[in-house]
């Protein structure tokens, strides 16, 4: 992800660039980027949605 991008993405999430720790932020991205985007990847489209039950005890 380029900075350009990066920053957009922070403005609509409500970050202001010249927070103190967007660079920190930037950097992370950058390093966890490449495993987020193999989710984009995925085939699911045989696939139901997971509607998990939860039993709620009274």
């Amino acid at each position: 992800m380029d900075r350009e991008t990066f920053n957009s993405m922070a403005k609509e999430f409500g970050l202001e660039a010249e927070e103190a720790h967007m660079e920190e932020l930037f950097l992370y991205i950058q390093k966890i980027w490449p495993a987020l985007k193999r989710f984009y990847e995925l085939d699911l489209k045989d696939l139901e949605p997971f509607m998990p039950v939860y039993s709620f005890k009274e």
